[in-house]
């Protein structure tokens, strides 16, 4: 196998980040496996989504008993592991949102008109949807 020099530079530039990626990594999983959280579940990855998920205020006691945990736990981690956190629960959120159903939209019309005639600059129906 032949290479040249820009190549090998390359290699070497992407083993850093990726040394650096692992030792990211390294430090989030040591700070997660330190909280009681991780404790109960004996893994991290479980702890960690745990810590960031995108619990809702007012759904029940326990919900909000845990998500007070959580905000406890995650203030203890240094400012990486908040932002690496942060960033798992915008994909949670993503997720979450992604997962619902879409909306309903109703199947037929009262009206044969595609237009509204009290609107003419702009449809404002009750079958609008608003997403």
């Amino acid at each position: 196998m032949c290479c040249d020099q820009k190549d090998v530079k390359v290699d070497k530039s992407n083993c850093g980040c990726q040394a650096a990626l692992g030792e990211a990594c390294r430090t989030v999983c040591t700070e997660v496996r330190r909280t009681r959280v991780a404790n109960v579940f004996l893994s991290s990855a479980v702890a960690a989504l745990m810590l960031a998920w995108p619990f809702e205020e007012g759904y029940s006691e326990r919900s909000d008993r845990l998500a007070k945990l959580a905000k406890e736990e995650v203030s203890k981690f240094s400012p990486d592991t908040k932002n690496e956190i942060c960033l798992l629960s915008t994909q949670l959120c993503s997720l979450i949102e992604c997962s619902r159903p879409p909306p309903v939209l109703p199947t037929t019309l009262e009206s044969k008109s595609s237009k509204c005639s009290s609107h003419k600059s702009g449809c404002s129906c009750k079958y609008d949807v608003k997403l």
